[in-house]
């Protein structure tokens, strides 16, 4: 299934994408994900965790039984050394019993005569509860019914602190009156497992049943094609029953996932928001405490960001969640940037929640995947983890913790049949190893293969001194300070090596030594250190819920909907504002709407109904953002009422290129013309078009359900990346289809803009795009790649792009958002 990319981005192999996306198929799919059985496997899933020291019997049982058959194993450490090599034979029973005393560690029982390998983790049950350490279990969709309890009995037993689920609002809710809380997905009986074992949910939907969506104008029928709902009395009373029923199972509540991409229709934050509102009045009408999560992003990007915040999310929020699949050391960067985005907006100390973050392994989904790869995956899942923690995020989800295999990959930390991959084992090592430990600073001076050199205070006086290098069979590192112990990525115990080095085989290394040890190298004055010391400061609580919610409402005909705002026509000078005051309460209100700090407009409200304001708006005379869009902002005020959370619509009017090259102190026409920089790169048939008036183009013609089309274009040498802030090109898409721009990084990774750059109406537009909307995970400033495009991901199987100018610019003379 390729849903991420049909929608979102193409298939172009290195492309670091956040994989929430990939589960909405679930949401609605007949049946679960299932490797069968045919082999000899354990006979519980609980026996793959050992205690180390303590002797036990590993029972395999064969499907169908074979009792009296002889078993021949091999049983490898986490580096792949055989151990031992032996045959036992199967009882009256048909049960092979392996007698086990392993050490600390990971280990795979290989089979001979099957390919079968089984995976199983030996350490000290983790009895110390972090809520930092959390994972995303998706069990609910992904895991069938009968193999839950022994995995979810698995995780209280790794010391995991909260599980993440997920729920499909529509299955539950049907209809107005219509309730079915287990479905055939056993939700509730799920949670009540989870309860069972100690573990509480973090809650998260991003579906809503047609009943709430509202109806399509004049026909009276349910709207199709709305992602969230624009009844929102009905939201309410819905949420408020849904909250009387789970709060018992709650740790936390998300509302929504991925608003800022395809989960969110690709529209704009002030869709978004409504809907978080209304779900948070809800929870607090049902006296139900649960923290509420918001925002729940896919991507870095700015103007989702910043539209969201103006529409009242921070304050509208518990905790703020993100996705991250990127490179762990951009965690760092990543954090500070969250960071900065919330002091722009006065709350700098809100907590962060990372809520899926992973790695995936490659290989076929029915075999057990390689050693080289399992080991890459539980660096990065280690590696991560310990940036996190470093930084200051508050609860972090490791994504995913049962077996999802997508295109030629596993991204999840166990196999088909429940055994434990090696990432599951590194995060369980660093539980174990961080669980209570408080971030104190970095190591100084180590060499240059060292990557990240992390200090953990163990509350004793004792430090954890983590060291990466981010790279598999490296070197051996000198440390300056005396070694009381050494772990491995699965918490091996490890030698210092004769001359005194630390072994680095697994690309990290932790180890325990005295606080005292490490003065004199400590050093306090960390990037990482400002971050976690923000994360200790108490953010201040939240105001209570108002029940006066505006809601803008659009007319999907007269603009073009992209994540960051809606673009107008040449002709659209008076923008048609529909604005629906909702009144959640049992009593009538008054309502004083301010549109754009000028027209103030009374409405009076009914108890539990809602009413329109219309106005047209002048967008010339709109302030701009510094996106170069204007900013239309409604405020409204209600005697008596806790405050009400404001509107901000993003309105994007067409501007010519002699606007932006006019405030551009940086330009540099890109030489589009010259084809031997182009590369083809495409799903399919790829053809370029060339014409004195438009200098470059390209027809498609894609057969396949990915009809995505990425032609790169390798930038001239002469061009000063360093200075490029923003692009502008003139462009036109033939049919429909989502335009976007988008750059390859020097080690080829892909990252494009979320949304829309153009309308796909067959007519030229300019499209500005700062870099910053859509680059992410880049220390420092953001930078265009080597390589840029603007592709497609095309809705027809035919299409065609022309451009007939492309710039890169940079250092404004006066912002393009102040004209």
């Amino acid at each position: 299934m390729k849903t991420r990319t049909g929608g979102l981005c193409p298939c172009l192999g290195a492309i670091a994408l956040s994989l929430g996306l990939w589960l909405g198929w679930l949401a609605s799919a007949s049946a679960l994900p299932e490797v069968i059985d045919n082999g000899w496997s354990p006979l519980n899933l609980q026996q793959v965790l050992l205690v180390p020291g303590q002797p036990v019997e590993l029972m395999l049982r064969a499907t169908p039984p074979q009792a009296g058959a002889t078993v021949s194993y091999q049983l490898l450490d986490y580096c792949g050394k055989t151990i031992r090599s032996e045959k036992v034979v199967a009882d009256a029973e048909g049960l092979a019993k392996i007698p086990l005393t392993l050490p600390a560690g990971y280990y795979t029982l290989s089979i001979a005569g099957q390919e079968r390998t089984i995976g199983l983790i030996s350490q000290p049950e983790n009895t110390t509860r972090d809520s930092f350490f959390s994972i995303d279990a998706a069990m609910s969709w992904l895991t069938p019914v009968e193999k839950r309890a022994e995995l979810i009995s698995n995780l209280k037993a790794l010391g995991i602190s909260m599980v993440r689920e997920r729920l499909s609002w529509g299955q539950i809710n049907s209809d107005l009156e219509k309730w079915d809380w287990e479905t055939p997905r056993k939700y509730e009986s799920t949670r009540q497992l989870y309860r069972e074992a100690g573990l509480p949910v973090l809650e998260m939907f991003h579906d809503a049943p047609r009943w709430v969506l509202g109806n399509v104008a004049g026909t009276g029928k349910p709207s199709v094609d709305r992602k969230y709902p624009e009844d929102l009395q009905a939201t309410s009373n819905s949420w408020q029953r849904i909250a009387r029923q789970w709060q018992k199972y709650w740790g936390a509540v998300e509302a929504w996932n991925e608003p800022d991409i395809l989960f969110g229709g690709n529209l704009p934050a002030d869709q978004y928001l409504p809907l978080l509102k209304t779900v948070r009045y809800a929870l607090g009408e049902s006296k139900v405490a649960t923290p509420l999560g918001g925002g729940v992003f896919a991507y870095y990007s700015p103007p989702f960001f910043d539209l969201a915040a103006r529409n009242g999310l921070l304050t509208e929020c518990d905790f703020v969640s993100f996705h991250y699949y990127q490179d762990a050391l951009g965690i760092e960067d990543r954090a500070k940037k969250m960071r900065d985005w919330l002091a722009q907006y006065g709350q700098e100390t809100k907590p962060l929640w990372i809520t899926e973050i992973g790695c995936p392994i490659a290989g076929k989904p029915a075999q057990f995947p390689t050693l080289i790869e399992q080991q890459k995956s539980a660096l990065e899942f280690a590696m991560k983890t310990v940036e996190a923690r470093a930084c200051g995020i508050a609860n972090y989800f490791a994504f995913v913790y049962v077996f999802y295999p997508e295109t030629g990959k596993n991204f999840g930390m166990i196999d088909g049949k429940g055994a434990p991959l090696r990432s599951l084992s590194a995060y369980a090592t660093t539980i174990r190893l961080l669980a209570g430990a408080s971030y104190l600073g970095d190591v100084k001076g180590m060499e240059t293969s060292v990557q990240r050199a992390r200090v953990f205070d163990l509350v004793n006086s004792e430090a954890l001194v983590v060291l990466a290098t981010g790279k598999l069979r490296s070197n051996a590192v000198k440390v300056s300070f005396p070694v009381l112990a050494i772990y491995g990525v699965d918490g091996r115990k490890l030698e210092l090596l004769s001359d005194g080095r630390v072994p680095m085989d697994d690309g990290m290394a932790y180890i325990r030594v005295k606080k005292e040890a490490l003065a004199g190298v400590l050093d306090k004055d960390t990037q990482a250190n400002r971050l976690y010391a923000l994360s200790q400061k108490k953010t201040p609580p939240l105001k209570p819920a108002s029940p006066i919610i505006l809601q803008p409402l659009i007319d999907r005909d007269s603009v073009q909907a992209t994540s960051c705002g809606y673009l107008l026509s040449e002709t659209t000078k008076l923008y048609p504002l529909r604005l629906k005051v909702n009144n959640l309460s049992g009593q009538d209100r008054e309502v004083l709407v301010t549109v754009a700090n000028a027209q103030k407009i009374p409405v009076k409200v009914g108890a539990r109904s809602g009413m329109v304001v219309e106005r047209e708006i002048d967008v010339a005379t709109l302030p701009m953002d510094q996106f170069g869009s204007n900013i239309l902002t409604v405020t409204a005020t209600s005697t008596g009422d806790a405050p009400i959370s404001p509107v901000a619509i993003s309105l994007s009017l067409p501007r010519g290129l002699e606007v932006h090259l006019k405030n551009a102190e940086y330009q540099f026409a890109l030489p589009i013309a010259e084809l031997n920089r182009w590369e083809k790169n495409a799903a399919g048939r790829m053809d370029w078009l060339q014409t004195t008036e438009m200098p470059f183009g390209y027809k498609i013609s894609i057969g396949a359900p990915d009809k995505w089309a990425f032609p790169k274009f390798t930038l001239p040498q002469e061009v000063d990346r360093l200075k490029v802030e923003a692009v502008a090109v003139r462009v036109r898409c033939e049919k429909e289809a989502i335009v976007r721009l988008a750059t390859w990084d020097e080690a080829g990774r892909f990252q494009c803009t979320g949304y829309s750059i153009i309308r796909p109406d067959g007519k030229w537009h300019v499209a500005y795009i700062p870099l910053q909307s859509f680059l992410s995970c880049v220390p420092g400033r953001p930078m265009l790649g080597p390589q840029i495009s603007v592709g497609i991901n095309s809705k027809e199987i035919e299409n065609k792009v022309e451009i007939s100018d492309f710039y890169l610019l940079g250092g404004s003379r006066k912002s393009a958002a102040s004209q």
